[in-house]
């Protein structure tokens, strides 16, 4: 039988409950912790990555903008989506059918189409309404995210390695 005057067992107890209070501070802090500033969720998703620069208040003079353009691109944005389900269902099917995977397709490259469109617009929307400073550190986000070309052995440039396959 063991007892609770053991050495053993008290030392165990007392590591089990040191571990238990360490990972329990740990989560405290990570669940209480302020995080850095967001953008509002009411902000377009699609253009936080554009805003999140800036300072709260040109943030703010945006955001009614934002929203706006968040609403106008809604139905484009759920129709892509609609389009790539469609495109899933027809993938899936038990039998396939080509005709019909060349539709839903086509369907989905034209919302594709019509949601860059309307997002493109929006883009350059609110960057007219920026500085300079901040338009070439848009250009640069967006330099830097895609992928280098690749030299051709004749000196152009092909593909992104990326994309090469």
């Amino acid at each position: 039988m063991i007892k609770l005057t053991d050495k053993r067992v008290i030392g165990i107890l007392l590591i089990s409950l040191a571990v238990n209070l360490f990972l329990m501070g740990m989560l405290s802090s990570r669940i209480f912790r302020p995080g850095p500033e967001r953008p509002p969720a009411s902000e377009s998703v699609n253009l936080q990555w554009l805003t999140g620069d800036l300072a709260s208040g040109q943030r703010q003079a945006l955001l009614p903008e934002l929203q706006t353009m968040n609403q106008a691109l809604r139905p484009a944005r759920l129709q892509l989506i609609r389009e790539q389900r469609n495109v899933s269902r027809e993938l899936m099917a038990e039998t396939m059918d080509k005709a019909a995977i060349v539709a839903a397709l086509a369907d989905l490259r034209q919302a594709n189409e019509n949601y860059q469109q309307v997002m493109h617009e929006q883009l350059a929307d609110v960057l007219v309404q920026m500085p300079a400073e901040q338009r070439r550190r848009v250009m640069q986000f967006m330099t830097e995210r895609r992928p280098p070309l690749r030299r051709l052995r004749d000196g152009r440039e092909g593909r992104p390695d990326a994309e090469r396959r």
